[in-house]
């Protein structure tokens, strides 16, 4: 719900600011300067990992992730779409160009921020999800279309061209306009198919944004044209058609992706896709099991061979245990409840224990992809736990690292997830858990 609190947002600016805008433009350009690099230059360097959570919702990922510009942009968007004699025209038009520069600066900003993440990514070859290596292309291609737009807005620029070449020029926003559709997509759509119902209500209301846009935009050619009246009466009744069908649609779509869950889930684990929230969490989670009951197994055959070794058990204490053994057999709840005792005391054994100095490295599967985890260890205990590689979305991966200070502080991974971020949070917990297996 990123996009609707930047609406919000842009809309509240754009009417108590209109009339500073207007007076003081070149302002407003060079605070959204500032904004843009001091948001690529925190989006590199995770500068805001350290502030409050409500900060970095309400502040930073505006900004950081494009929403705040994209807003700006779908405001552009629809002043065109509006009737010349509408109040809405009038107020938005006199300062079209000015809030279609701001807008690209701080989309500049946004994907100057993505550079060291995604685009040197790409030209060097690394290791990158499919949906993030077009939306990459994708965003390449747009900059290209997006840096004469920027600079024909500018109405000293605009005074220098012919009006036929300037308009000309101009319908290349046509196609950076649906490009930013295709590309929210791109990044939104695996996260969507797997259930997501945070990536699907984006998607819903990005194709409701857009398509109601196309349509507008076609009446609004249609009416410019004189053509038939009642197609724009056709346009409308599509129009709300699609709006009523986003709307009743959304929820079977949910329900529908969250049932094919549960039929990819095995395919999605063999072959290292993104498997479902809790179906990743119960995977994580078996294996910690696994772990700590092949762990018990090796322990109870080792105190099994040191018994052998030394006296021989008396007879008594022989039937006492078979008696035992067939008590707790036939009732499987306290069976079960011995089995999970045993795990736990294992697994807490395992982590109050010493670790050997060293550097250790492991990975786990986190909500995109494998995350790789190198831990540190001094003295005993955990020292430092870096990230060597993770494709995460940033949002949440920004959230999922305050875990790694937990686990330091504790020297165990036997800590509570971090909530808005819980599959890469158990990623990183479950890959360090991994690593100190090594430090045994």
């Amino acid at each position: 719900m990123n996009l609707i609190y930047s609406f919000i947002v842009a809309l509240l600016f754009i009417k108590y600011f209109k009339k500073s805008i207007l007076r003081n433009s070149s302002y407003y350009y060079i605070a959204s300067v500032v904004i843009a690099a001091i948001c690529a230059y925190s989006t590199w360097n995770g500068i805001y990992i350290k502030l409050p959570n409500t900060i970095r919702i309400m502040l930073v990922y505006p900004f950081t992730k494009g929403a705040i510009s994209t807003a700006l942009f779908i405001v552009v968007m629809y002043i065109g779409c509006f009737k010349r004699k509408s109040i809405l025209y009038r107020k938005l038009m006199p300062i079209r160009a000015e809030l279609s520069i701001i807008a690209s600066i701080l989309m500049f900003g946004h994907n100057l921020g993505y550079t060291k993440r995604y685009f040197v990514a790409l030209f060097i070859g690394k290791r990158m999800p499919k949906n993030f290596y077009y939306a990459s292309i994708l965003s390449l291609i747009m900059i290209a279309i997006l840096i004469p737009l920027f600079i024909t807005s500018f109405k000293k620029i605009r005074r220098m061209m012919k009006p036929k070449s300037w308009k000309n020029l101009q319908k290349l926003s046509y196609i950076f306009y649906g490009f930013i559709w295709v590309h929210v997509l791109l990044i939104y759509y695996p996260s969507a198919f797997k259930g997501s119902s945070s990536a699907i209500a984006t998607i819903a209301i990005y194709n409701i944004i857009f398509i109601s846009y196309a349509f507008l935009r076609l009446q609004k050619y249609i009416c410019d044209k004189r053509e038939m009246e009642h197609i724009f009466s056709m346009g409308k009744a599509i129009l709300m058609s699609f709006v009523v069908m986003g709307i009743v649609l959304y929820p079977a779509f949910n329900h529908i992706n969250e049932l094919k869950n549960n039929k990819y889930i095995d395919n999605d684990v063999k072959n290292g896709d993104m498997p479902n929230h809790s179906s990743l969490n119960d995977n994580n989670k078996m294996m910690e099991e696994n772990e700590s009951n092949g762990t018990n197994k090796a322990n109870d055959t080792a105190k099994t061979e040191g018994k052998s070794d030394g006296a021989e058990l008396s007879s008594s204490s022989e039937m006492s245990g078979k008696s035992d053994e067939m008590m707790v057999d036939d009732n499987p709840k306290v069976n079960d409840s011995s089995e999970k005792k045993d795990s736990s005391e294992n697994t807490q054994n395992f982590e109050q224990a010493g670790y050997k100095d060293g550097v250790y490295e492991a990975n786990a599967m986190g909500y995109v992809d494998l995350i790789y985890v190198r831990v540190t260890v001094e003295g005993g205990v955990i020292a430092k736990i870096d990230i060597l590689d993770e494709n995460e979305d940033v949002e949440y991966m920004v959230n999922a690292l305050d875990i790694i200070d937990v686990i330091i502080e504790k020297n165990s991974t036997k800590v509570d997830t971090i909530s808005g971020a819980t599959v890469s949070a158990d990623a990183i917990r479950y890959a360090v858990r991994k690593a100190l297996k090594q430090a045994k």
